[in-house]
């Protein structure tokens, strides 16, 4: 039994190893390969998260999301399932469009300033909050809340190129929203198994953050089932995330 366990596993092994092999090298996909698993943890401008998937089918997966909105304070944890609605290969080139989601509860704080009177959700307050008014009474809350977002790309062995867009709302207390968009450039073209690198410029918008947009280089380094990537905003503020394939 042990025996036919490693061999089922050697053989999904040898079947992503050699689905990497054909593709282009700058993957960091929502949807990994079927029976395989992601891990994703990153931290930016507009905060943080954490993603454990399990793809049961190729263009199916689903696990669990916790996150940290960094401009409200506030902290999400639910069920996350992503899906691939499109995908084109060509003989050098790739191009897909993924659709996210998650439900869960959402949980933070919020300052009432003390100018305003009656029932106020944590944007209204935020948004008083950043014109000046003074601070008052801080309250907490815990709702249901959900997400949904897209993502589209398209990458060859020397391109790539990026656009994101996702919202989440929480019961009683409104909705935010997220862009982002992505140009990248491979120095040099790596063979199959080598260390690829990829040099990136982000853009990224979200609501209630101190500045409209938010632009960050960072580097991207690739190898094997492993993907890093590494960057500062022009405002110092750090972009790290790693991408786990197993």
């Amino acid at each position: 039994m042990l025996r036919a366990a490693m061999t089922g596993f050697a053989g999904r092994a040898v079947a992503f190893l050699l689905a990497l092999s054909l593709a282009t090298p700058a993957w960091a996909r929502p949807v990994g390969y079927a029976g395989g698993w992601i891990l994703n943890a990153d931290t930016g401008d507009g905060g943080s998260n954490v993603e454990v998937m399990y793809t049961p089918a190729a263009r199916v997966a689903v696990g669990v999301r916790a996150e940290h909105n960094r401009p409200l304070d506030h902290d999400f944890a639910g069920a996350a399932l992503n899906l691939v609605v499109f995908r084109h290969n060509a003989p050098d080139s790739q191009a897909n469009l993924y659709l996210t989601g998650a439900a869960g509860v959402a949980t933070g704080r919020y300052v009432v300033p003390t100018a305003l009177t009656g029932p106020l959700s944590i944007h209204a307050a935020h948004l008083a909050a950043i014109n000046g008014l003074a601070p008052g009474p801080v309250l907490r809350f815990r709702r249901a809340a959900g997400s949904l977002g897209a993502q589209a790309d398209w990458e060859s062995r020397r391109f790539l190129v990026l656009a994101e867009a996702r919202g989440m709302t929480i019961d009683t207390q409104g909705s935010t929203l997220m862009y982002r968009g992505r140009v990248g450039v491979a120095p040099y073209v790596a063979e199959s198994g080598a260390l690829h690198t990829w040099l990136i410029l982000q853009a990224e918008h979200n609501d209630f953050a101190k500045r409209d947009i938010t632009v960050t280089p960072l580097v991207r380094l690739f190898k094997g089932t492993t993907l890093v990537e590494v960057g500062s905003s022009l405002q110092g503020r750090l972009l790290a995330t790693v991408w786990l394939y197993f």
